[in-house]
This record gives structure tokens, sequence and C-alpha cells, in this order.
């Protein structure tokens, strides 16, 4: 009988890792308060002072901006929604482009489609964030926002992109779901959150993510035109507008009020608002307790060759969301990524709350978003190629692989990504994930000779 647990042999651990924990007796004191104040949302679609709802609502986005560093906040029920408002609030129609990143959660790339816009997809960089030099080669007379992806925990190149953004009068719209608790330091110690680098900063608030509320989003911005028209746009701003008193009112509230004021209802709810509260006050430790685990188990993965921690951008303080790693066969002996992957996951078992998923181990992420159905047959509405069709950029050329080749050889070949360090581990525990990779490692040749997948 092999060695290897993938050929039938003894795992390394046969009892289930403990669960990821954030909600604790905090939280369930947070719903309770909400529960006795018999107002589950205090929101109104019309102008008054309920136009910017309820008790909690209106804390957790004061906190946000607080914490963050930016002037405004506005909550909605989702980081997707809140990417669908921003897209808005910078007022994209019909045939403008949105530089985008082709390694995300797809509402990355879509949110433009909802607004008649077309995604442009840049190619990444060593970070998986898009690449500048890739951005520089898709701006054209039609592009109107950068749409950039702080992937996995690290930060987008912020300072290279809105200068580029800024020399080409563009909006910059960031997706930070994965990167809260994220910044970037300054040599003299100052620091920069994320949430807070770009035009508008969208986090999330779903499950799975750093700090969750079940299904939360949040928009941060330092500009106040912007931030009245994601509030719009979030509430019913077709009859806001018109509860105004009159056109010097709406004049006020935000410049350009006549553009793109089709809203509806994205609203945040009071429960939700106040169980974000209370894990906004424990983002840091989570960040810090996570980063220490990451530290020991990148300390311990360092006697295998072809493996390495991918590399953190300088000045950047990385709230590790994901554990990502790169993958070198030429240092495993010509060994495939997906056949050491796998053959770790069989040593392993999964957590407790996650049985019917599998251990915490990916390879490559997720599929190029250009690979997708939507992306190849270009037919959305009614099946029609609109919006595609008013694209300045060539989309034959742009939604191709070839057109791609960092997040090409990141998906097929090299990145391959742990969670293990989300869950609630002791040394013991950690151990026995760098005993599963060594086990696996030094029994290499024998997982080349068998070539198991």
């Amino acid at each position: 009988m092999s060695k290897l647990a993938i050929f039938n042999g003894p795992k390394v651990r046969t009892k289930y890792f403990p669960p990821q924990t954030n909600i604790s007796e905090e939280e369930e004191k947070a719903v309770m308060r909400v529960m006795k104040s018999k107002v589950l949302s205090g929101y109104r679609g019309s102008y008054q002072k309920e136009f910017f709802g309820y008790v909690e609502c209106q804390a957790v986005e004061k906190e946000f901006s607080e914490k963050f560093g930016t002037t405004y906040a506005i909550s909605c029920n989702s980081a997707s929604t809140g990417l669908l408002i921003a897209l808005g609030a910078c007022g994209i129609g019909n045939g403008d482009e949105v530089i985008v990143s082709p390694y995300s959660m797809d509402v990355s790339a879509t949110s433009p489609l909802w607004w008649n816009s077309v995604p442009v997809f840049s190619d990444l960089d060593n970070y998986y964030c898009i690449s500048n030099d890739s951005i520089k080669k898709k701006i054209n007379r039609s592009t109107k926002v950068i749409l950039p992806v702080s992937l996995f925990g690290d930060i987008y190149d912020f300072r290279t992109i809105n200068h580029l953004a800024k020399m080409s009068n563009l909006y910059t719209v960031a997706d930070e779901s994965q990167a809260i608790g994220s910044y970037f330091q300054y040599p003299d110690g100052t620091k920069k959150w994320c949430g807070s680098l770009a035009d508008l900063n969208v986090f999330s608030g779903t499950f799975g993510k750093t700090i969750f509320a079940g299904e939360f989003g949040i928009i941060l911005t330092n500009n106040s035109d912007l931030a009245r028209r994601c509030q719009l746009i979030k509430n019913h701003a077709c009859a806001v507008l018109s509860s105004m008193e009159s056109d010097e009112v709406r004049n006020r509230f935000a410049d350009n009020m006549d553009n793109n004021m089709l809203g509806s209802n994205f609203r945040c709810t009071e429960m939700v608002a106040a169980v974000m509260r209370e894990q906004l006050k424990k983002l840091d430790k989570i960040v810090e307790v996570k980063r220490e685990r990451v530290k020991y188990l990148h300390e311990g993965l360092k006697q295998i060759p072809a493996i390495t921690p991918s590399p953190v951008r300088e000045g950047t303080y990385h709230n590790y969301y994901v554990d990502s790693y790169l993958w070198d066969s030429d240092k495993a002996d010509g060994l495939q990524r997906d056949v050491f992957v796998n053959a770790v996951k069989a040593e392993l078992t999964p957590s407790i709350d996650r049985i019917d998923r599998g251990v915490c181990l990916g390879n490559g992420y997720i599929q190029p978003l250009y690979r997708n159905p939507l992306f190849r047959r270009r037919k959305l509405y009614g099946g029609t190629d609109f919006p595609f069709n008013l694209a300045t950029t060539d989309l034959n050329k742009n939604y191709s692989p070839e057109e791609h080749p960092v997040v090409e050889k990141y998906w097929k070949d090299t990145l391959f990504l742990s969670l293990y360090h989300l869950l609630d581990l002791q040394k013991e525990d950690m151990d026995d994930i760098i005993n599963a990779f060594c086990k696996v490692w030094d029994n290499r040749k024998e997982l080349s000779q068998r070539k198991v997948l």
C-alpha cells in the first residue's frame, strides 16, 4: 500500500479542522437591539430625513468612513450592487468602456453591462491586480472608468493607476471586496487604507469575507457629488428627485442630477448594519491573527523549493483574505501543480462547518472571466449583441486568452490557494497542514510515476 492517501494510504489528518468563528455574543446582542427597536428598516424612498436610513444604517456608514478615512460612506445590500451603484454614479452609458480584471467575481466585469457599457479586460501584474502596462494599451476615446480589483488582499497599484486615470480624465472604481483591513504604508509611516484609494471604493460583507453579516456592501468616497448620486441610485432616485421642492434643491444635492438617475432598492437593513458594526470592531484583530498563522505556515513550507508564497506589493500591509502560492514544476522534476495539490488535499480533511465542501485548497483560482459564455458569445438582451456591438475596442481580440498570458499562466499552471489560515487553528493544526505538504513532497516521484490527477 502506498504511503500517500491519494493511493489509499493513511491520511496525515483524519479529524475535522475547527470552524471559522467570527460571530459571537456581540453580534447576537446587536441583533436583539434591533429586534427590540421594532424597526428593521427605516428607509423612505422620498426626500426626507429617512432617505438616509435609520439608526444602525447611518451609524455603520459613519463608522466605516471614520475607520478608513473617507468623507462619505453609502451602505447597500451587497458589494455586487455597490459596483452597479458606483458605476452609475460615474455616469457611464451606451458604448462607454470600463477597464476591468479578468480574475475576480463575475460582477467585477459584468457590472458595466447594467448601464449598457462594455467591459474591456486588462491582463494582470505580479500581484494579481490589473497591470499598468496593459491598462495603457486599453484606454481609448470610449474609456470612462478603470475598475481595479485588490485581489486576495493585496492592493492594486493605486498611485500609478490613479495618476493614469487622472491624466486621461477617467474615474477609478475599486473593488476592494477581498482587501478590507489592508493598507499601504508610506516610508514616513503614514497609512492609506484600502477603501480610500480610488474615486469610489466598494467593500463586501457577504459570508466568507474577512468580516461579514450575511449580505452587505458599502461604498466609500471623498467626492460629494459621487456620494449623492450613489445615495440616489441605491434608493429610488426618480421618486426622491421628484419629491424635492425645486430644481434649485436638486442642484444643491449633487451636480448633474439629470444624468443616470434611475435608481432601485439596493438598501441595507438595520439588522445587517448592526452586525457589521460589531464585525468592524473586530477587523484589526482578525487580520492580525490571520497574518500570524500565514507567517507560521510560510516558514514551515520553506523546505519545499517548488512552493513560493505569492509576492506582496512593497509597502502593503496584506490582510491575507487568501493565502496564495506559486508552484514551480521545474523545481519539482516536472510534477504538475494540480497533481501535487490534489495529493495534499487527500492527506487532510475539511473544516467541521464545511464538511460537504472539501478541504481548503484550490488550484488556479477561477476560470478567467473572458472564457465565460457571456463574453465568448456576446449575446445579452433578447439575444442581441447590444451593448457589445458599440465597443471601440476589438472585443474578438480583447476577449481571447492570447491577449492575457499572465492570468492564463496563473490559472493553468502556477497559482494555488489556501484558506486554512481562516480557520480557528492551533499550532498542532498548522503542523498537520505543513506535514501533509511535506509528505507529498517527499513522495513526489511516486506521484510522477503513477500520474494521478
